[in-house]
């Protein structure tokens, strides 16, 4: 993974025609940075190149909301592999995720 600490200028490119398609279409773009396993995250905590990187594209994305589940714990039964979560993962995840979500939504609503 860490070859890939990298956006291409393609990808900015593209994320910026997602975003203006999004709000030409008048729906709410929300960015999720997902959870990643604790023994990850202590090898990127090695490398400043990976919050330069995310520092960098989080200031590209304006009034647009982000819900940073970077380091969101799941034990090390919640996980299928180095990048996927199991069911009891995904359950836990989902459960933090719910009330963020129905807050941003909530928060959108009432500047309509």
């Amino acid at each position: 993974h860490l070859k890939n600490l990298t956006f291409e200028p393609t990808e900015l490119t593209w994320f910026n025609e997602l975003k203006a398609m999004v709000i030409e279409d008048g729906r709410t773009l929300v960015l999720l940075r997902p959870p990643h396993r604790e023994d990850y995250l202590e090898i990127l905590d090695e490398h400043p190149l990976c919050n330069q990187l995310w520092a960098a594209f989080a200031s590209t994305v304006g009034t647009i909301p982000i819900i940073d589940s970077f380091r969101h714990p799941i034990p090390p039964e919640g996980w299928n592999d180095m990048d996927h979560l199991s069911e009891i993962g995904a359950t836990i995840f989902t459960k933090s995720l719910e009330p963020k979500l129905i807050e941003l939504m909530r928060v959108v609503r009432s500047s309509w």
